[in-house]
């Protein structure tokens, strides 16, 4: 159910061009082996087989015409958009845990099965200096062991993505247009950037659809489920970042916030997140420290699927986990020389190290790009011991 030809192309840009409801649609899709069994089917299959109701029918066939899907597919051979299906390898991972997987999602560049391990950084358009100094470190750290998600506005999306790719890292942006459409203006360097070295820029909208408003709370909901977690650097009390941060915890995501000035209408939205729940963060490495334990169960599942010959071809920070490093940062080596002695618990690594010669977010960082590096690995218990 992949989009390999202009024929399937047309059937998916049908599909995904209707006017019915992602669940709807998604739930009939899991049942078919290919769209055309959707598009040819009769009102009165639609309604036996998939249990359409006449609402669903009418929607159903609210489709774009032929000469939309034409000008669509223009686009897509023109700026280099391809069409991902659900049901498609290259899907990304992360998307299928979302309550609601988009039947599609169009792309340009590459997502990569590491991809899975990421973090969605999210903030202000007119973001303060604070601000975009906070987002460019997060994001410069995390770009050591995490994909950064964002949303390629200005502002703090912008220089999160500039900042991880500037530290050799990858970087996904989310748009709540068409991926042919030139917003937000003045930006198109980024994005021809991200496509070209950094990641991929990712819309559920087709080609030619406009930056409506109504567009980004969906928009914000892929950001958040691509993400392990969210991390909102700045928000007013109206800040489109509350509404990712909202979609993260309804997905299930651990949604940070950075503590800001509480004299600042900037920090009024993200410290009430923290007033409602949301976890305090002062660096990537207070993120990474929570994150562990999940972003270890992620590297498994990377190996096995290695293992199965589910890979790519730029696959950078996955080569890191299969080849020796070449060299590791003062904290790395601490703890590796530690270990190699003999095998040590987290409990021990934490009472030795922390807080006299490292902090928590430290240790976790050095002891997962260790574990990516292939010089430790991980035992039941979480007993760190030497790769031989």
């Amino acid at each position: 159910m992949a989009c390999r030809d202009e024929q399937s192309c047309r059937e998916w840009l049908r599909l995904v061009g209707c006017a019915l409801d992602r669940g709807t649609l998604g739930g009939a899709l899991a049942n078919v082996e290919h769209p055309a069994e959707l598009l040819e089917a009769a009102d009165e299959e639609l309604a036996a087989r998939f249990h359409f109701t006449p609402r669903n029918l009418q929607q159903f066939r609210r489709q774009p015409n032929a000469d939309l899907v034409d000008r669509q597919l223009r686009a897509m051979e023109k700026h280099g958009i391809s069409l991902v299906a659900v049901s498609d390898r290259a899907f990304p991972r992360n998307l299928f845990r979302v309550r609601v997987p988009p039947p599609a999602i169009f792309m340009r560049g590459t997502i990569e099965d590491v991809d899975a391990l990421a973090v969605g950084i999210v903030g202000p358009r007119m973001a303060t200096t604070y601000g975009l100094s906070v987002t460019k470190a997060f994001a410069r750290d995390f770009a050591q062991t995490m994909t950064v998600v964002s949303g390629a506005a200005m502002g703090v999306d912008s220089t999160a993505h500039e900042a991880v790719m500037n530290a050799g890292g990858r970087t996904l942006a989310v748009l709540g247009c068409g991926l042919d459409v030139n917003y937000p203006a003045g930006n198109e360097k980024l994005r021809e950037r991200i496509a070209r070295e950094g990641g991929a820029l990712i819309s559920t909208y087709p080609p030619g659809t406009q930056p409506l408003r109504g567009n980004f709370p969906a928009r914000n909901e892929i950001l958040a489920g691509l993400s392990l977690a969210v991390v909102v650097v700045e928000a007013s009390a109206t800040s489109g970042a509350l509404v990712t941060a909202r979609a993260a915890g309804e997905e299930g995501r651990p949604v940070y916030a950075v503590p800001g000035d509480i004299t600042r209408k900037n920090s009024a939205g993200s410290n009430a997140l923290l007033r409602d729940g949301a976890i305090a963060c002062a660096s990537a490495g207070d993120v990474l420290a929570d994150l562990e334990p999940m972003l270890t169960g992620e590297m498994e599942s990377l190996r096995e699927r290695r293992g199965n010959g589910a890979h790519t071809e730029r696959t950078a920070h996955v080569a890191a986990a299969q080849a020796p490093a070449t060299s590791n940062t003062p904290q790395e080596a601490l703890l590796l020389s530690a270990i190699q002695q003999s095998p040590m618990s987290h409990d021990d690594l934490m009472a030795q190290f922390v807080p006299s010669r490292l902090s928590v977010g430290d240790l976790s960082t050095a002891l997962l790009m260790l574990e990516m590096k292939g010089r430790i690995e991980q035992l039941p218990g979480r007993i760190y011991s030497p790769k031989l």
